[in-house]
C-alpha cells in the first residue's frame, strides 16, 4: 500500500491550512440567517428548524459518536507509527500525517454549534478505511474501526425515521430533507474503500458498507412513499417520475449490487401506479422506459 495516500488527501483538501466549510453540511439551518424577502420563504424555514428540533437528539448523538470515532482514529494512528514495520525513512512522512489528521478531527470536533455531526464524516470514513487496510492482520482493530461505521450508519437511518411519517411537515420540506440525506449517504458510500465496497460479507459480523447501504435504501425507500403519496392526492404522476429521476441521478455513481434494493423499489412503485391509475400514453412510455433500464442493468 502507498503509505502516502493519506498525507496527499489532506494536501489536496488544505488540511491544515484552511477551516472545513460549515456550508458543506446538508442539514445545517443558520437561526441568525434572516429570511429572504420571499413569499413561502418564512414558513419553509421554520419547518426546517422545527424539523432540526425534532432531530436534535439524534444530532447530539452523532456529535458524539464522531467525537469518539475521532479519537480513535487517532489512536489508531498513533499505534501505526509505533509498529516495528514502519520503516525509519517513512517516520517523517507519518509523522506528518499525524499532526495534519489531529488538526482536522480537531477542527471538526470543537466545531458544535449547530452541528448536526455529518460535517468531516466522508474524509473520516476514507481515513478509517485506510488504516483498516493498513491493521489488516490486527482483527481487533479494523473491527473497532468498522463498527464505528456502523453505529454512524444506524444513527442516521434513525435520523429518517423520525421524519419519515411526521405528518406536520410538508411533502416539499421531507423530500429537500430526504434528497439531501441521500446525496449525504452516497458521499460516504463511496469514501468507502473499493475493497470493501458493493453488498457480499465480509470480514466483520456488521458490515460498515452494508450498513450505510441500509440506511440509503430506508431513506430513498421513504421517498418514493412520500412522492408516491403525493402523486395520488394530487392526480398528478408526475410527482413520482421527478422522484424517481432526481434519485436515479443521486445515485448513478454507485455499483451495480449496491443500487439492487432501490432498483426494486422503484420498479414497485411504478407498476402499482400503472395498474392503479389512469395515465396516458406518453407518461406510461416514460414508466415503461424506466423500468427497460432498470432490468437491462441486470441482463
Amino acid at each position: 500500500m502507498d503509505r502516502r495516500k493519506i498525507t496527499n488527501l489532506f494536501r489536496k483538501l488544505g488540511i491544515g491550512n484552511k477551516t472545513p466549510d460549515q456550508s458543506s453540511n446538508p442539514f445545517e439551518v443558520n437561526p441568525g440567517q434572516p429570511p429572504q424577502d420571499k413569499r413561502g420563504e418564512e414558513p419553509k424555514l421554520k419547518e426546517a428548524e422545527s424539523m432540526n428540533r425534532v432531530l436534535s437528539p439524534v444530532w447530539s448523538r452523532l456529535c458524539r459518536l464522531r467525537e469518539l470515532f475521532g479519537g480513535l482514529i487517532i489512536e489508531t494512528a498513533e499505534e501505526y507509527l509505533k509498529s516495528s514495520e514502519i520503516k525509519n525513512s517513512d517516520k517523517k512522512s507519518l509523522e506528518e500525517e499525524l499532526v495534519n489528521l489531529r488538526s482536522f478531527l480537531d477542527t471538526v470536533s470543537t466545531n458544535t454549534e449547530g452541528a448536526k455531526g455529518t460535517e468531516g464524516l466522508e474524509i473520516m470514513i476514507k481515513i478509517a478505511f485506510e488504516y483498516i487496510k493498513r491493521f489488516e492482520r490486527n482483527v481487533y482493530r479494523s473491527e473497532e474501526l468498522a463498527s464505528f461505521v456502523v453505529e454512524i450508519a444506524r444513527e442516521l437511518k434513525e435520523a429518517v425515521y423520525k421524519i419519515a411519517y411526521k405528518r406536520q411537515f410538508s411533502y416539499e420540506t421531507k423530500a429537500n430533507f430526504l434528497n439531501e440525506f441521500i446525496s449525504l449517504m452516497v458521499k460516504l458510500i463511496l469514501n468507502v474503500d473499493p475493497e470493501f465496497r458493493g453488498r457480499k460479507p465480509g470480514k466483520y459480523i456488521n458490515h460498515p458498507n452494508n450498513a450505510l447501504l441500509t440506511t440509503l435504501n430506508s431513506a430513498a425507500y421513504v421517498l418514493l412513499n412520500e412522492a408516491a403519496t403525493r402523486a395520488k392526492e394530487l392526480n398528478n404522476p408526475q410527482e413520482l417520475i421527478g422522484a424517481i429521476s432526481s434519485l436515479l441521478e443521486m445515485t448513478k455513481e454507485l455499483l451495480l449490487d449496491e443500487l439492487e434494493e432501490i432498483y426494486g423499489e422503484i420498479r414497485t412503485k411504478i407498476s402499482v401506479m400503472m395498474e392503479n391509475e389512469n395515465i396516458d400514453d406518453n407518461l406510461r412510455k416514460q414508466f415503461d422506459e424506466i423500468i427497460d433500464q432498470l432490468v437491462d442493468q441486470y441482463r
